[in-house]
């Protein structure tokens, strides 16, 4: 039977999907295998991985529950969909293999057949009773010909993956070309196949010694003691908990014990030869990992075999290579599994880059802290951010922004109001108008990385919006710890979302707090002040804040130091001045000095110059709306006529009579009051009457010319203000 006479499992599509059309397929293709009798789970978009928040235990988190189904296929729309391989054995086959079963298997088996965005096949049998050595493996059958069954899984169709050579995947489909049939219908390998694979899989006996051989037959407990009294106990400092996660593996995996006889067995027999002793807790705590983490080899496969009593320093890796014909073999182009090997010269020719989102100050894909003491401007900071990514201009008027990006903010301290006044006042100093910033996104809540929920929102939120950068505002309301002190808690969370971010393309800012005794004032920011363990390790690139001097709330004036670094080896030391006024009247105007001379050449001197010119631009901007009103416009009709604050207004309109360009005058409005304004100089007029700095006067006069008929402009109408 040809495959083009198959068509694919999904009812609802006869071509495999395309980006875009996944949510709908892959949720009908879940329910479809369900109901066939597998379990099924997301995977990461784009790629073969297990999803990272709604599958973080991997294949163990399977099932054919059809509300869990639709709740990560409806939430989370650009997932992948993984096929958990229980009680199936799946033959994989690369592309370019020298396997004689591959051909046999295309011209003779009748089985389900998938094939791969590389151009393999996956050949699906319903595993048969009695062969418990049969593993996952890479490499062992054949090179390039894996095997995939208890604890293993494959992606299905209708999942797409990326060319993403990191994670040794190409752009392509993965689509059953001969369906999946319900599982009890689902044919056994051929007899050739299962001779084979025991072949392949047989375990090798230990050599005859002294000590007594005790078969599988034994009493299962009796050998799980044997074997953990000849396991050495864990010394702290020199890999404990490796040692002690590996002995409470091979109770709970190797021999298949319950998580309550693998404790008592580590608690009475493993724990007193530990310096010093673990407590009861934190040996529950190993035996949980050890029983819900995935692992290579089929659950109670030391319990199957033949262990040897009273060896010295038995370990699991040792019997694992005692029972192993053949170590790992590299599945394709240096690829072991998750990890990838790069020789040397490959890695030097390889196309690997890092691209600046912000010049010298945030890189593309690595996680970013911008942290410091409280009330510092961090929130504000984080908008100048925002803004500038959006709109495409510098970040603090000094840092260029190659190329406009897409930013969702989540802010959860702030308000809506004073967001949207920050942002206007940002806005404003940039000469941008924020109603144009159609890339950049506002949301007044931040996620609970412990509520299911709100991450399922926020894939959804991210699959949407496909925004290149996500800023979190603040971390301390994200995170859910009793533990803010241990580095594994924080950062399991932390890496979590980071995943989430960056399987959507996004590069993920989160703001954080100082601890409280790292807030002095004119302290040199570091690392070492963010308060809670891991924030510093997670860390790739971080923006430190800390204030040189106390503010002084009636000034309007910030003066802080920030420090900006990453492992990419960018950044610098800068000492930057923040005037926001007065309210009501509150401005954004940011001067930067570099004290690291790392903003670019001349980095004060190019801040200058951005400065002016800005100024040079509202001056024309002002003359422009002036030569088009000859007979004169008030300053508040200037302000309303260019979308400037008045006291950029004022400060365009002092330069201009300097140069000589305009001139005051009287207005008479349509009430009939008289106010003043300011005309262009008609082309000819004279100058000797100009006074030092440009102002149109009478000779010996401060003040404008007295009121007369003549010098009144005669101007009833409004501005039409757009």
């Amino acid at each position: 039977m040809s495959e083009a006479d198959h068509a694919p499992v999904s009812s609802t599509s006869s071509t495999s999907p395309k980006p875009g059309k996944s949510m709908l397929n892959a949720f009908n293709a879940a329910k479809t295998y369900a109901e066939l009798g597998y379990k099924v789970f997301p995977l990461n978009p784009g790629l073969k991985r297990p999803h990272p928040i709604m599958a973080s235990r991997g294949v163990h988190d399977a099932t054919s529950d059809m509300p869990t189904i639709e709740r990560w296929f409806n939430f989370v729309p650009p997932a992948n969909l993984g096929l958990a391989c229980e009680d199936l054995i799946v033959i994989d086959c690369d592309p370019g293999n020298s396997w004689p079963g591959f051909q046999r298997l295309k011209e003779e088996a009748e089985c389900p057949i998938q094939t791969t965005p590389r151009g393999g096949r996956h050949f699906v049998f319903r595993r048969p009773e009695g062969h418990p050595t049969w593993r996952n493996s890479q490499g062992r059958v054949s090179l390039k010909i894996d095997t995939r069954t208890d604890g293993g899984y494959i992606a299905a169709d209708p999942s797409h993956t990326i060319d993403c050579p990191e994670e040794n995947t190409v752009e392509g489909d993965y689509a059953f070309t001969t369906p999946l049939v319900p599982f009890e219908e689902l044919p056994y390998p051929p007899d050739w196949l299962v001779e084979e694979l025991d072949v392949v899989f047989a375990p090798k006996v230990a050599p005859a010694k002294s000590n007594p051989i005790v078969p599988y037959s034994s009493d299962v407990l009796s050998r799980a003691a044997a074997y953990l009294a000849a396991m050495p106990g864990a010394v702290s400092g020199q890999r404990g908990h490796n040692a002690t996660y590996t002995a409470a593996t091979a109770m709970v995996h190797g021999f298949g014990l319950s998580e309550d006889e693998a404790l008592s067995l580590l608690m009475e027999q493993y724990n007193p030869r530990c310096t010093p002793p673990w407590s009861e807790k934190e040996l529950r705590h190993k035996v949980e990992d050890a029983a819900n983490k995935p692992h290579e080899y089929a659950k109670g496969w030391l319990r199957d075999g033949f262990v040897e009593l009273n060896a010295p320093q038995v370990d699991l890796s040792a019997l694992v290579a005692k029972m192993s014909n053949l170590g790992t073999v590299e599945e394709e182009d240096g690829q072991f599994g998750d990890f990838k090997v790069w020789p040397c010269p490959q890695l030097m020719d390889a196309n690997l880059r890092q691209d600046f989102l912000i010049q010298n100050v945030l890189v593309e894909g690595q996680p970013c802290v911008v942290g410091g003491p409280k009330k510092c401007l961090k929130t504000s900071l984080l908008l100048d951010m925002a803004v500038s990514l959006a709109a495409g201009i510098p970040f603090l008027r000094c840092f260029d922004v190659p190329k406009r990006k897409s930013v969702l903010v989540m802010t959860g301290e702030s308000g809506l109001v004073t967001i949207r006044n920050t942002i206007d006042r940002i806005a404003d100093a940039a000469d941008v108008d924020p109603s144009g910033l159609e890339s950049l996104y506002i949301c007044d809540k931040v996620p609970k990385l412990s509520n299911l929920e709100h991450l399922d929102t926020l894939s959804g939120i991210l699959g949407e919006l496909e925004p290149d950068v996500v800023i979190f505002d603040p971390a301390y309301l994200m995170l859910s710890t009793d533990k803010p002190e241990s580095l594994f808690a924080t950062g399991s969370q932390l890496t979590g979302i980071t995943q989430l971010c960056l399987a959507h393309g996004a590069t993920m800012v989160v703001a954080h707090h100082n601890s409280k005794g790292r807030n002095q004032i004119g302290r040199i920011p570091d690392l070492d002040d963010l308060s809670w363990s891991g924030f510093g390790e997670f860390a790739r690139q971080w923006i430190l804040v800390g204030r040189q001097v106390r503010y002084e709330p009636l000034t309007g004036d910030h003066q802080l130091k920030v420090i900006i670094g990453g492992s990419y080896g960018h950044g610098g030391e800068y000492d930057i001045t923040v005037h926001e006024g007065m309210f009501p009247d509150r401005i954004w105007d940011v001067e930067l000095l570099d004290i690291s001379g790392l903003v670019g050449q001349g980095g004060e001197q190019k801040g200058e110059a951005a400065r002016e010119q800005r100024e040079t631009e509202r001056r024309q901007k002002v003359l422009s709306l002036l030569t088009e009103n000859m007979d004169g416009l008030t300053a508040s009709k200037i302000a309303a006529g260019t979308r400037l604050r008045h006291n950029r207004v004022s400060r365009a309109l002092d330069r201009l009579l300097d140069a000589g360009q305009i001139e005051e005058c009287w207005i008479q409005a349509a009430n009939g009051q008289v106010y003043q304004g300011y005309r262009p100089l008609h082309q000819g007029q004279e100058e000797k009457h100009l006074r030092p700095g440009g102002l149109r006067q009478e000779e010996g006069s401060s003040k404008l010319p007295p009121l007369s008929q003549d010098s009144v402009s005669d101007t009833t109408a409004t501005l039409s203000i757009p």
